[in-house]
């Protein structure tokens, strides 16, 4: 009896933490982003060092403006059904390897047009705190 219930113990701490890598991270990102949860995306980025990280890309391209009025309320509108959500959703995306050092990741993502089969490959970034990992960079390559 107390083998069975070890048993089901490890089995219990197995299926616990399987689902706490990098790359199951980006694949409840996308899927939240399908369904609009707007929980599971604010459980799984750092909304604040991607709001910098996306003003300094308006900011280097001149739309200050635009740059201005970011903030979190329209980040996660872009996530949820903006132009970010459409331009990558309408693509098949295929997560890819991770590359883990330490308490950081980086995971390969392609995102493939389905009607030209053109792939636009990319990496997203992730730490690690508290035992739960969280995407900072949604483009790491340049």
């Amino acid at each position: 009896m107390l083998s069975r219930f070890c048993f089901f113990i490890l089995l219990l701490l197995l299926s616990c933490s399987s689902g706490n890598t990098p790359k199951d991270t980006i694949m409840s990102f996308f899927g939240a982003m399908r369904s609009a949860d707007t929980l599971v995306i604010e459980r799984v980025v750092d909304l604040e060092r991607i709001l910098a990280e996306r003003k300094n890309e308006l900011i280097s391209a001149g739309r200050i403006a635009e740059a201005d009025s970011l903030n979190r309320a329209k980040m996660i509108g872009e996530l949820t059904e903006g132009n970010l959500n459409q331009m990558w959703l309408k693509n098949q995306i295929v997560v890819g390897k991770t590359e883990k050092s330490g308490d950081t990741a980086l995971v390969e993502i392609s995102f493939i047009d389905p009607n030209t089969g053109t792939q636009y490959y990319n990496k997203m970034a992730l730490y690690k705190k508290d035992d739960s990992w969280k995407i900072f960079a949604f483009k790491v390559l340049k």
